[in-house]
């Protein structure tokens, strides 16, 4: 479900509350870089993740073409050549 509104989000009304900013001024320098490279560092895993899990459905697509080529080649007697995709299609 797509965030429309933020100020119908909890999260971006603690984000934006004036307590976050005074928070954010109080904390020395070395906490508030540590709590940044957490953060990018989970955003980084984040997307690891999410691109593994594209690279499978790629392999997936890859394979069903593999087969609808040999199962059309098998039917028809016409060789059919299928683009096959990379990761690279889907992200940039």
């Amino acid at each position: 479900m797509l965030k429309n509104k933020s100020y119908m989000n909890v999260k971006n009304i603690l984000d934006e509350s004036i307590v976050d900013k005074l928070i954010k001024s109080i904390l020395p320098k070395a906490l508030k870089d540590e709590m940044d490279k957490t953060y990018i560092d989970k955003k980084k895993k984040d997307i690891e993740k999410i691109e593994k899990e594209i690279q499978k459905g790629v392999e997936k697509s890859n394979k069903a073409a593999d087969k609808f080529e040999k199962a059309f080649q098998k039917a028809y007697g016409k060789k059919v050549k299928i683009k096959r995709h990379t990761i690279n299609d889907y992200v940039k």
